[in-house]
């Protein structure tokens, strides 16, 4: 009834009396936390399951466990024999550890308490190859949870010595990788070749290990989608940096097919560089209609903060393309975007706008456009020298050095007067430099850079004619 909405006022209700509730209040919790996990025992498997794998997950884990937990309470043939049974189970989906679990157990068993020497020598001979198979994988995954923490955190992508050790890491044990059947060990692997590709600017090799991964994947059958799905969200990244925007775009449309969760982190990547790649094709139609499904979901008022702010930076530059009569919303058969106002955009971006380094750039641009739109060239002179104070004090070193050259070029509109051609001849020299250092299609390029600031100059250049 809502009487209860914090720790305080169940402790209030529950133990009036008691001297020290907080003691009685923790027991309490503890218990029913107890038995909320000990409900994932009788979770429907069926009912909750996606693949044959994860079916298969759930059924062997929670048998092996039932068949410890016997063991240990002295009934040991029946518990062997649950666990022995899921055997076949974890061989097919490379449930690699548990499989290891699992011959640890019966070579042990065979070996000296149901002596079979027969048996014994089955899995004390197949425990070492799954040893092996476990060992290339550990290895693998450590490669790549090194490069994806290294990629995650950089602040430019240097190929560094660091990350020529890891190559070279990962290139002595390839060789085993290709010839091993192991869904994970792949996935690891083929990963880490693509991350060091994005270190060393080789999208050609990027596009050719996708395709080899999409085509090893595409062969497990019953296993999660998650390496299909990944690997042609990658594969369209590397044809947009090889400017290849239709392949890009194919590859996008199909990760729509494995219906990622809506909301989720997948469904909202897959939407946003749906919206980039049309973007940067000029099919400005498309970054309307997906900027509409994105925003007039269901599910976009129940995301975070985190993940709102990045789409109403796309919103406002929808605005401002339809401002610039670049889209005609009403050739559109989706929901209507709301009518954009500066004022509330700035207030649904403030968490991003504090951001000094990051998005806030963006923000910065997207306002100074909408003055220089509305005419007003008093507030667009004080926009243009906070712009400078700000790239000096904040847009050091070569990771901001597109976003430093950008804002080189609109300190020069108001210099040529507002004239389409004098301003060009003055930027001539910047543009080349942006034309020099493209943008890279990472992760954070594209969250810090929603725009090319190429195209978003075309555009700005056009408003101003």
């Amino acid at each position: 009834n809502e009487k209860v909405t914090t720790d305080e006022d169940a402790m209030k209700l529950l133990y009036p009396n008691v001297k020290n509730p907080e003691v009685s209040f923790s027991k309490l919790k503890y218990r029913l936390k107890q038995r909320l996990i000990n409900t994932a025992f009788f979770i429907d498997i069926q009912q909750y399951s996606k693949s044959s794998y994860e079916k298969a997950f759930f059924r062997a884990t929670k048998t092996w466990a039932a068949g410890e937990i016997i063991r240990k309470r002295g009934l040991s043939k029946i518990g062997r024999d649950l666990i022995e049974s899921q055997l076949k189970t974890c061989l097919k989906y490379d449930l690699t550890d548990l499989s290891l679990l699992i011959l640890q157990s019966q070579k042990y068993r065979y070996g000296l308490f149901d002596f079979d020497q027969k048996k014994f020598k089955k899995y004390q001979s197949l425990y070492k190859v799954i040893k092996e198979k476990y060992d290339l994988r550990i290895i693998n995954e450590d490669i790549y949870v090194q490069l994806a923490n290294k990629l995650t955190h950089a602040k430019t992508l240097i190929y560094d010595d660091e990350v020529k050790s890891l190559e070279k890491e990962l290139q002595q044990v390839l060789p085993q990788v290709e010839i091993t059947d192991e869904y994970y060990t792949r996935f690891y692997a083929y990963n880490s070749v693509y991350f060091i590709c994005m270190f060393t600017q080789d999208f050609k090799r990027q596009s050719e290990i996708c395709q080899r991964a999409l085509k090893y994947f595409a062969t497990k059958n019953g296993f999660p989608n998650q390496g299909l799905f990944s690997f042609n969200q990658k594969i369209g990244l590397a044809y947009l940096s090889m400017k290849r925007f239709d392949k890009a775009l194919n590859y996008f449309k199909v990760c729509k097919t494995y219906k990622p969760k809506e909301g989720g982190v997948s469904w909202q990547f897959t939407h946003s560089y749906i919206y980039l790649t049309s973007i940067l094709q000029k099919n400005y139609t498309i970054a309307y209609e997906t900027t509409s499904l994105v925003l007039n979901h269901k599910a976009f008022k129940k995301l975070s903060k985190e993940f709102q702010q990045p789409w109403h930076l796309k919103e406002a530059f929808v605005h401002f393309l339809i401002r610039i009569e670049k889209i005609d919303p009403q050739q559109s058969k989706v929901k209507p975007l709301r009518k954009f106002r500066l004022g509330r955009f700035l207030n649904e971006v403030t968490d991003i706008s504090q951001d000094k380094k990051g998005v806030n750039i963006t923000i910065n641009i997207l306002q100074l456009l909408f003055l220089i739109m509305d005419k007003k060239y008093d507030e667009v002179l004080n926009k243009i020298n906070a712009l400078k104070q700000y790239s000096f004090r904040h847009l050091k070193g070569d990771k901001h050095v597109r976003a430093r050259t950008f804002i080189r070029m609109l300190q020069k509109i108001p210099a040529g007067d507002y004239h389409p051609r004098d301003i060009t001849k003055r930027t001539l020299k910047d543009f080349k430099k942006l034309q020099e250092n493209p943008m890279l299609y990472t992760e954070d390029q594209i969250q810090l850079e929603i725009i090319p600031y190429e195209q978003m100059w075309e555009e700005t250049i056009g408003c101003i004619l």
